[in-house]
């Protein structure tokens, strides 16, 4: 076999499982939570779309009233609205650049490393958690495992001296922080980086393609002078929690949890503080068990896979530190110095930690992965193959189990479903509650889709004598009480 044709067979096995995994989150396709960031995201891109709107904030910042300094993300999603204003769209982007960052991962790590790392790579991401769930909805934080790939790709082509690439890095660098400020950490790394390998470099294409990129700041801040750089002094200012080691802690565990897809983060939600999850195992394992498949033997299974693939992403780390000094290879320079820079980040953010801060990492995390397996001889090389397997079947599990049994139930479609009701109802003002626990969904959503998508405003009030209660799909009605079999929710209707 020549080696053109094995190219091509490494190519048709990785498209066909990043088609796969396009599929199977085509499946869920409207099933993400929907709550107040996606709709606000969704009403402000709808806005830009139809040319009502031109913003220059981002999104909220997490714990504080200040706003990300850039539309960019706006305006992103606002594409596919100028075609449709259905929310759909903007999904179906965030989708399809989670798929060609899957893709720009495969070419890189194939490049870095061999055939058989990439698509071993592409196996354990195709249907992992954090893969799938942060590239799903219209929130910022989904498109930068997208971003994270390609500033990974722009770095290593700008190390080969191909000037545009040290053009397109900059610039990317410096406009990133439009869509999260957690992608800031990209830009101390990349210094950091660049200070101790100082290697040849084109330094006049990455100034220029930074100045670029902070060329997109010139509107937010000629809006923000106009208002005494109000949004700039706080996002300076902004108040953080007091020192929380253990938060920098937990940004360092899950640059390990991120490549085995150990979702305990979305099975215990509502409990992120500190390390708070982890005590799912002795105390939440029931609830997990219920939403993953019904049944306590599957259950103890997947939890078993997904704890092992941990330790596995754990050992590929250890062991590509020990040997990778031996390699000529940026992302090992890259890893370590991550390893190294994002708990001290952590610690004087003094911050809570969320999996969404360093998503953006997700490429980088899988690269011992993939420096390990492509070490391997044929014989191991199968016996982690089928490991591989296994843990992307169990994460398959997982992902498809938290869709149905949370995700859904309070996801676009349910939203979409019940607008088709409440939002025609001939009161002029109706209450709107949501009884599903562990969720802290309100109104705001559905009163967007009544306004933007259904074109029918609707007034809501608590007091109102007509009163819509959404219910998980379990929920008993009892009586001739009025209601709705959603297939993923019950509605329920009490008054007139």
């Amino acid at each position: 076999m020549n080696r053109s044709t094995r190219i091509d067979t490494c190519t048709i096995y990785a498209a066909t499982l990043i088609i796969a995994g396009l599929i199977f989150r085509l499946a869920f396709l409207g099933d993400f939570h929907f709550a107040f960031d996606e709709s606000f995201f969704y009403d402000t891109a709808l806005r830009i779309a139809q040319l009502r709107h031109f913003p220059v904030y981002g999104a909220y910042v997490t714990g504080a009233s200040v706003r990300v300094p850039g539309g960019a993300f706006h305006y992103l999603m606002a594409l596919p609205l100028f075609f449709s204003r259905h929310p759909y769209g903007p999904v179906l982007l965030v989708i399809l650049l989670g798929s060609l960052g899957q893709y720009i991962i495969f070419v890189l790590f194939k490049r870095l490393f061999d055939c058989k790392s990439a698509i071993f790579v592409l196996i354990i991401t195709t249907f992992n958690p954090f893969f799938v769930f942060f590239a799903d909805s219209i929130w910022n934080p989904d498109v930068l495992i997208f971003f994270g790939a390609l500033y990974l790709f722009l770095l290593v082509e700008a190390l080969d001296n191909w000037p545009w690439s040290a053009f397109f890095l900059g610039a990317l660098l410096a406009f990133l922080p439009q869509i999260h400020l957690s992608t800031v950490h990209l830009t101390i790394l990349t210094a950091a980086f660049l200070a101790i390998k100082r290697p040849r470099l084109r330094w006049t294409f990455l100034g220029l393609g930074a100045l670029a990129g902070l060329a997109t700041y010139i509107p937010y801040f000629w809006v923000d002078f106009h208002h005494h750089f109000a949004n700039t002094r706080a996002l300076l200012h902004a108040h953080h929690a007091a020192f929380q080691p253990l938060e920098a802690l937990r940004a360092f565990a899950y640059l390990f949890v991120y490549p085995a897809g150990e979702a305990t983060y979305f099975i215990a939600k509502g409990s992120w503080f500190p390390l708070k999850e982890w005590r799912f195992y002795p105390s939440g394992m029931r609830t997990y068990l219920y939403d993953v498949s019904n049944t306590h033997a599957w259950g103890y299974a997947v939890v078993v896979v997904l704890v092992l693939g941990v330790l596995f992403a754990v050992a590929s780390a250890a062991w590509w530190l020990l040997k990778g000094r031996r390699q000529e290879n940026p992302l090992f320079t890259l890893y370590w110095l991550n390893l190294l820079i994002l708990p001290v980040e952590f610690l004087f953010a003094r911050k809570a930690f969320y999996p969404h801060y360093t998503i953006v990492l997700f490429a980088l995390c899988l690269a011992p992965i993939a420096a390990l397996v492509s070490a391997m001889g044929k014989g191991a090389f199968r016996v982690v193959l089928a490991a591989g397997v296994i843990l992307a079947l169990a994460q398959g599990i997982t992902t498809r189990g938290w869709y149905n049994q949370e995700e859904r139930v309070v996801g676009l479609s349910t939203f979409l479903d019940v607008g088709k009701i409440v939002c025609f109802d001939p009161a002029r003002t109706v209450a709107f509650n949501i009884r599903v626990a562990r969720t802290r969904v309100g109104n705001y959503p559905l009163r967007i889709l009544c306004r933007d998508y259904f074109k029918h405003p609707k007034a809501f009030g608590s007091r109102s004598r007509v009163r819509y209660t959404l219910y998980r799909f379990d929920h008993k009605v009892h009586g001739h009480i009025k209601h709705w079999n959603l297939g993923s929710a019950i509605l329920v209707k009490r008054g007139h």
